[in-house]
């Protein structure tokens, strides 16, 4: 073996060896990539007159039920966190929260009535609509939605402590969409970022948020869809009619 041969064979080694390398090093960058889980967390503190089926409507009363669940989010877990409030209310109260978790809390505040692209929502006295329109907001001015991976869309008055490490366990970019154990509720609705266009559109139909979800997560290939179990909470008045929930939800809440 001559000179040239050894050099041509020592050259192509090391590129062989380089590109082995480089390739693992791309699945083990993969197989690290963390998932990016955002909650969007839904208030309305002031209910507007026209809302119908909102049996709880007194502002200090649900405004505490939402700084509560809101601080149990921020001090319990690393998720990221929104808050989207489609009333106006900026949240004083959580101004050292703003500062102490800068990095993963954004609170996003608007009024409906002076929004011209919601005169539509005159319309509509269910607060389905309105959410619908509170989410899709939240998206389009949010950077910590931006940046993830997963959005959670979840009631504002409602803290889930085993959701965190349940999301842990599941690689969410092998799916598009999570509902709660009973898909006849929306407390608790999720989409892959390439999904979110689809499953948090604005809705004007004019049906409950309830059959419009059970729609959307239908008509997603089901093996892309993470079925979350009952989840155990806090007892918490459900806004709607004063029930006390227990879960979100395996049947009826426990009243």
């Amino acid at each position: 073996m001559n000179f040239k041969h050894t050099i041509f064979i020592i050259g192509l080694i090391l590129i062989i060896s380089c590109s082995f390398l480089f390739s693992e090093n791309l699945d083990n960058m993969d197989a690290e990539k963390p998932n990016v889980v955002t909650l969007i967390l839904t208030t309305t503190v002031e209910v507007d007159k026209q809302i119908v089926n909102v049996e709880q409507n007194k502002s200090d009363v649900r405004k505490d039920y939402y700084l509560k669940a809101i601080r149990n989010w921020l001090n319990n877990t690393k998720l990221n966190i929104v808050v989207v409030e489609n009333s106006g209310y900026y949240y004083p109260e959580l101004a050292t929260e703003l500062k102490d978790h800068a990095d993963r809390f954004e609170i996003i505040s608007f009024k409906e009535s002076e929004q011209p692209d919601a005169a539509y929502l005159m319309e509509y006295q269910d607060k389905g609509a309105h959410e619908f329109y509170a989410i899709d907001y939240a998206i389009r001015h949010s950077k910590l939605v931006e940046k993830s991976n997963f959005i959670i869309k979840i009631t504002g008055r409602y803290y889930v402590p085993d959701l965190e490490n349940y999301m842990k366990n599941i690689i969410v970019d092998d799916y598009l969409a999570l509902r709660q154990n009973n898909g006849n509720r929306c407390e608790m609705v999720g989409a892959h970022k390439s999904h979110i266009d689809y499953m948090f559109a604005k809705d004007t139909t004019g049906m409950y948020a309830e059959s419009v979800y059970a729609d959307r997560i239908g008509n997603t290939p089901q093996e892309k869809v993470i079925f979350c179990p009952v989840f155990e909470i806090e007892e918490t008045l459900q806004g709607s009619n004063n029930h006390r929930n227990t879960n979100l939800f395996s049947n009826k809440p426990t009243i």
